[in-house]
């Protein structure tokens, strides 16, 4: 198990992908994977609050986060975001 987990954090290093996890219950991300401050509260408002997306993302934004509520199975968005590191960025989003 350890060496997959090490595999599994050199694969997210030298890749774009972004891994979230997130409560339903206390609308928390827990991002610390990545090296970001390690929770996020009051999620996804506090993300549009803070300027995270670009106008053009955020009714999209909020959408999947609808659909999150809904519990869909499967979800592919995209979004544009603002990275302060890496300025712009767009991605794609996908929800399993």
């Amino acid at each position: 198990m350890k060496i997959a987990y090490v595999l599994f954090h050199i694969a997210l290093e030298r890749t774009s992908l972004n891994i979230w996890e997130y409560d339903f219950q206390t609308k928390k991300i827990n991002q610390s994977i990545h090296g970001f401050d390690p929770i996020i509260s009051n999620a996804p408002e506090s993300l549009i609050e803070n300027g995270y997306l670009h106008l053009e993302s955020v009714k999209e934004f909020g959408n999947m986060y609808a659909k999150l509520f809904e519990r869909q199975k499967m979800l592919r968005e995209f979004l544009s975001l603002w990275i302060p590191k890496e300025r712009g960025i767009s991605m794609n989003i996908y929800v399993i």
